[in-house]
């Protein structure tokens, strides 16, 4: 190790703090109410790793090329990460600048804005083969990622707000964790698959837990009857249904009134032009359901069977 000055260091730390002094003055709405929950254990780690890594990545020439080799490689992963920060910043200063603006996913990366920087500081760290640097990045990391994965998870929970109440019927979005216990008590291994594929969505997309989470729907007394999904809010502002209520409830019209109680809530969300579905050729008991909650043939066919629509 040989100390002298970093530029590649203060590349990093401009390209570090620039965003976030803008940010300073573009606070996502309600981010003071979550910062008030932060563990302040982590808090200690956050500042620690904070002032560890600004200065030593400015105190050893190491960090700068030193010819090309294969260690080169560290520098250039180093480089595509803040780059990565900075679209991540871009997109979230062209948003609404909500909580949920701020920690969407950028390329599946969880929480990017908190991931990326301590992933380049680390690259920094492998290429000037620099163990303070490398150790000040991970004290970091614990300390940034772990507060920011607690808001993210603060977040998902604040989504699952939306609990509907027919004459007979409550529907309610679930938690991830509730998510995970039914479906560990699932036993058909191709509902198994779709209930994943409503979580996994649910946990990339936190500013959109309502539209990919599993939606219990329960009798007033809290017997579960059956459950529904919206998969997704489409750029184009399409979302598409999908319900199933168990054979045992079947027969008693409680699909009818929770889809129709579901794209009703759906027509309120800003965004929602259309809600669309789609049922197998021989199910006509559902194609019955979707005709009563206003729902059209499109005339088109999609993997499973016919499609249809409703709009406002």
């Amino acid at each position: 190790m040989h100390f002298g000055f970093s530029y590649i260091g203060l590349i990093f730390l401009v390209l570090l703090f620039v965003p976030n002094l803008i940010w300073a003055r573009h606070l996502p709405k309600d981010y003071k109410k979550y910062a008030k929950n932060e563990n302040k254990v982590l808090l200690v780690f956050e500042r620690i790793g904070e002032v560890a890594v600004s200065c030593l990545v400015l105190i050893f020439s190491d960090f700068n090329p030193q010819g090309f080799d294969f260690r080169l490689l560290w520098l250039v992963g180093a480089a595509v990460a803040m780059l990565l920060y900075e679209i991540y910043w871009i997109r979230y200063f062209k948003s609404e600048k909500t909580m949920a603006d701020f920690y969407r996913s950028l390329l599946n990366i969880p929480v990017a804005g908190a991931t990326l920087p301590v992933a380049a500081a680390l690259l920094i760290a492998s290429y000037g083969q620099n163990p303070f640097l490398f150790g000040a990045g991970v004290v970091l990391g614990i300390g940034h990622i772990g507060i920011h994965l607690g808001h993210k998870r603060e977040i998902e929970k604040a989504g699952a707000v939306p609990v509907l109440e027919t004459e007979r019927l409550h529907l309610r979005v679930a938690l991830r964790e509730e998510m995970v216990q039914f479906i560990a008590g699932q036993t058909d291994e191709i509902m198994i698959a779709a209930y994943r594929e409503m979580l996994q969505g649910a946990i990339d997309h936190p500013e959109q837990w309502n539209w990919y989470a599993i939606w219990m729907i329960e009798e007033k007394s809290g017997a579960h009857v059956g459950d529904l999904c919206f998969k997704g809010l489409n750029p184009d502002g399409s979302v598409e249904i999908g319900y199933g209520i168990l054979e045992t409830f079947c027969g008693r019209g409680y699909a009818t009134e929770a889809v129709r109680a579901a794209v009703e809530w759906a027509f309120r969300q800003p965004g929602v032009a259309r809600v669309e579905a789609e049922t197998e050729p021989k199910n006509l008991a559902s194609q019955r359901v979707l005709a009563k909650c206003g729902f059209l043939p499109t005339g088109t066919v999609g993997e499973e069977g016919p499609r249809f629509v409703r709009h406002p």
